[in-house]
């Protein structure tokens, strides 16, 4: 069974666990930009891993609504989300 991935933790097995159950990207902006993004994220009590996903799944989300009332439904979430934070 594969070693739990912890923060700051180190083996070979969290390593090799991390690279078959997650995919990786690398993501571009400009300069001092990802400074800002994660104080944002930090606020939010989140990594800045955590905040771009579930801005990007919010998104796909919304976006997977095909019809006015999902996507109201959709909406409507994402509403009721940013109210709580």
């Amino acid at each position: 069974m594969p070693t739990v991935y912890k923060k700051g933790y180190s083996d070979v097995k969290a390593t090799e666990y991390i690279h078959q159950h997650y995919d990786q990207f690398s993501l571009r902006m400009p300069k001092g930009d990802r400074e800002r993004y994660k104080v944002l994220a930090e606020e939010k009590g989140k990594s800045l891993n955590q905040l771009i996903i579930e801005l990007l799944d919010h998104e796909y989300q919304i976006e997977l609504a095909n019809n006015p009332a999902e996507r109201l439904k959709a909406y409507a979430k994402r509403i009721h989300e940013i109210e709580d934070t």
